[in-house]
């Protein structure tokens, strides 16, 4: 069962969901655009992923995750969403082959980390953050890449803010 949510100050949310709709290299089914306007601006806002535009399919070998609706988001991008974000822990997962990821990410996430609103999970490693005081339970981010696939990991944890 899901905490409760916490209360987000104006200012904060402002700036988490401007962090979200910023400039994004790439095109808009690169891995990255992807992971950002359906999984993290959605979670930002407490929002379920929107895919009602896009088509359910069987994901392929590579972009398996562990449970999940899979649908196609663009030429071997996969973006697999669990759970109800508003009544369990939800995950969004974009997976890709042989697209490379470019330093939008870690650029996102320094700007996130130096604003206070998301931090490192380990040390100074910024593939992989969560948030910081302002949502409950906490919303992770990860980015993980093996051999030619990327998969870019939006989930939450049963952790308090």
């Amino acid at each position: 069962m899901k905490t409760s949510w916490t209360t987000l100050p104006c200012a904060i949310l402002s700036t988490a969901l401007l962090l979200s709709g910023g400039p994004v290299s790439a095109g808009g089914n690169s891995p990255w655009s992807v992971a950002l306007k359906h999984c993290i601006a959605a979670f930002e806002k407490l929002n379920p992923v929107d895919v009602s535009e896009l088509s359910k399919v069987k994901a392929p070998d590579w972009a398996m995750v562990d449970q999940g609706d899979t649908f196609a988001v663009g030429p071997d991008v996969f973006m697999t969403v669990h759970g109800e974000i508003n009544t369990e822990l939800a995950s969004c997962t974009v997976a890709s082959k042989g697209a490379e990821m470019d330093d939008s990410f870690e650029s996102w996430a320094s700007e996130a980390t130096d604003m206070g609103i998301y931090g490192p999970v380990d040390g100074e490693d910024l593939t992989h953050v969560e948030t910081i005081d302002w949502r409950e339970p906490r919303m992770n981010i990860e980015v993980v890449s093996k051999g030619d696939v990327t998969w870019i990991k939006t989930y939450e944890v049963d952790k308090e803010a």
